[in-house]
């Protein structure tokens, strides 16, 4: 098994984490010969001259397998490509790899190396970023990308499960931005009826549909000097992704219902649980609005992921209930209502979590209030 990502420490906690280097080699196939070397967390092959390992093969999907650096080791997964990815005779979805493990995409078939020395990078002193809280090695990587992307312009695509905080990481990006005294947006794209989600994004004129008695601004002008955050891109109907795409490339929106386009001075970020490179394998979201939102990707990593995390955030929670109660607080009761002890903490951690952060935060409240 191929060693799993470690962590450089000083005395105190970790400053870095690093992840062995391996090598994709295609040992078949129309790209015979050709190979790439990890270079971070994730390395992907595919045709699409994105991925790391670009293929000419017409039996491979544009986005077809992703290898990862994990706590369990070295991950494959299938990104939902047309002729599947095939281990050890079978067909996968997803798989722990062995240094030289064959790996067939289409009719190509590669070989995996470990080669020796380590890719690491700096982890952020941060234990809180706005309302984000973490002190394991992986928030603190999300830590140090944030700091890294807060200053820029460039669109950032958010990704992660359900329930791991993908809008108050947006929503510190935005406020440790140059546009932070201008407004933060929110707009969910999966909790808008198709039929109004373009007028919600880019607003409407009067008379433009049933019951639009006025004009009205969209997100992207109400954000002006500020941020737009798409929760749920990955929701967006087919039909308005060609209208966003068009507003990314120009800088300008048209209101539902008029011809005039108007500038708009917004950044956008923008947040799925969903693999979009899946999506565009499967024809459901266009790969240019794709490329358009991903020029900075973050991961936020699941709640099992940083089991170490667990601790504090059931403090913070505890914390907040607390304050939330007012009158529990002023009677200072010795007993301390709003906290829980050492066995349930250690009971919480060893939990599997699919509702991530959303679902402790729940579960903590239900604790103190049995």
């Amino acid at each position: 098994m191929a060693s799993v990502p470690s962590v450089i420490t000083t005395a105190i906690r970790p400053t870095e984490i690093a992840f062995e280097r391996f090598a994709l080699r295609v040992l078949s196939g129309a790209d015979e010969g050709k190979e790439v070397i990890s270079a971070g967390e994730e390395t992907t092959v595919g045709t699409d001259p994105g991925n790391d390992l670009i293929l000419s093969d017409r039996a491979v999907s544009r986005h077809h397998v992703s290898i990862r650096a994990s706590a369990r080791g070295l991950e494959l997964r299938d990104l939902g490509s047309t002729n599947g990815t095939v281990l050890g005779g079978h067909r996968v979805l997803h798989a722990l790899l062995e240094p030289g493990a064959l790996i067939g995409c289409g009719r190509t078939v590669l070989r995996l190396d470990l080669v020796g020395g380590e890719v690491r990078e700096t982890l952020s002193e941060r234990e809180r970023f706005g309302r984000a809280l973490g002190a394991s090695p992986a928030m603190r990587r999300v830590f140090a990308l944030m700091d890294r992307f807060a200053p820029s312009e460039g669109t950032v695509l958010i990704e992660g499960e359900t329930g791991t905080g993908k809008e108050l990481i947006a929503e510190a990006i935005h406020d440790a931005s140059p546009r932070a005294a201008g407004p933060f947006v929110v707009v969910d794209c999966g909790a808008i009826p198709i039929t109004l989600i373009e007028a919600e994004l880019f607003g409407h004129v009067r008379g433009a549909f049933t019951g639009a008695t006025e004009n009205r601004r969209g997100a992207f002008e109400s954000a002006r000097g500020g941020t737009v955050f798409l929760d749920e891109i990955g929701e967006l109907p087919p039909a308005v992704q060609p209208v966003l795409l068009r507003v990314l490339e120009d800088r300008t929106v048209k209101r539902v219902g008029d011809d005039r386009r108007i500038p708009i001075h917004v950044r956008v970020v923008a947040a799925t649980h969903r693999d979009l490179r899946e999506e565009v394998n499967r024809s459901r979201f266009r790969a240019d609005l794709y490329y358009r939102l991903a020029v900075l990707r973050l991961r936020v990593p699941a709640l099992r992921e940083r089991r170490e995390d667990i601790p504090l955030l059931i403090r913070h929670f505890c914390a907040t209930f607390r304050a939330d109660d007012e009158d529990a607080a002023e009677a200072g009761d010795p007993a301390d209502p709003t906290s829980l002890s050492d066995e349930l903490v250690t009971a919480l951690a060893a939990q599997s979590w699919p509702g991530n952060v959303r679902e402790l935060r729940s579960a903590v409240q239900r604790a103190l209030l049995l």
